[in-house]
């Protein structure tokens, strides 16, 4: 019968040391690896905004735009529906992602009757370091479902004057020109089929 063969990942040699010199089953054949930071990898994980999340949000917020402290209020006005924007309805949501419980990015949204639309975008942000890892197109999808949960499925979005970037994500995820600076999905469902 063959050895038993075990892999084993060491964050550096002085850890793979320490185990050598408390490992002394000669029936395994080990197997070393290194990987920097295995013990500290993670899981990106999508879950509800709460009211205790609303200070990272503003901060991330804020990095574009005013203070964090202009950005607490208006976050939490918006999540208790007391702050509306034009032509908002009450029914919204705010999704996050995190990473070891830090929030990496996150989306709002909500309905509405602005441009005939059921329901509008009203933010999206990731932080820097998080981007292009597929966190805001995982967003916007459990957006997309929330919408259509809530019958709401011609969706529109603000994209900004100088936003580019948006523009072009939002444009590669189905959305339309509606007008200056607005984007719409005709038919939401078009994401969740990508």
């Amino acid at each position: 019968m063959g050895k038993r063969v075990v892999i084993l990942y060491f964050k550096d040699k002085a850890t793979l040391s320490n185990f050598g010199n408390e490992c002394k089953d000669t029936s395994l054949k080990i197997v070393v690896s290194f990987k920097q930071n295995f013990m500290h990898q993670s899981v990106i994980q999508y879950r509800l905004a709460t009211k205790s999340d609303i200070p990272a949000l503003a901060v991330i917020r804020s990095k574009d735009w005013e203070t964090p402290d202009y950005w607490t209020l208006r976050i939490e006005g918006y999540m208790k529906a007391e702050i509306h924007p034009q032509k908002a309805l009450g029914p919204r949501v705010v999704y996050l992602a995190t990473e070891n419980e830090r929030v990496a990015g996150f989306i709002a949204g909500h309905l509405t009757q602005r441009f005939n639309c059921d329901g509008e975008l009203e933010w999206i942000d990731v932080i820097e370091q998080y981007r292009r890892k597929g966190i805001a197109s995982e967003l916007l999808h459990m957006l997309a479902a929330w919408f259509i949960d809530h019958n709401a499925f011609t969706i529109c979005v603000n994209s900004g004057a100088d936003n580019k970037v948006a523009h072009q994500f939002y444009k590669s995820n189905g959305a339309k020109d509606l007008q200056e600076h607005w984007l719409v999905w005709e038919n939401i469902n078009v994401l969740l089929k990508k």
